[in-house]
């Protein structure tokens, strides 16, 4: 699902018309009713995480962090040396 750069209120309207469409009978969706329950949970996670989903865009042309690319890798290569040499958590 694309939330359109940080529009929520355009990803509410981009959900509800799938929605539409997976129940209209001309369309003939093979499972509408499966459709309809990830289209619900969908719309329901952009419900309660609103605030929090970004305009990576807005972000980019303000020289803001749109990655977490380097914290991944350095969680990564901890676990990995953690696991070649049989370490244990702490």
């Amino acid at each position: 699902m694309v939330f359109m750069h940080g529009n929520v209120d355009q990803a509410f309207t981009l959900v509800e018309d799938c929605y539409l469409l997976c129940n209209d009978p001309g369309i003939g969706h093979e499972k509408p009713k499966i459709l309809g329950k990830h289209l619900a949970e969908t719309d329901t996670y952009i419900c309660n995480n609103a605030k929090l989903i970004p305009n990576y865009g807005e972000k980019y042309r303000y020289g803001e962090t749109i990655t977490t690319s380097f914290a991944e890798s350095n969680v990564n290569e901890v676990v990995a040396r953690r696991m070649v040499k049989k370490q244990q958590m702490q």
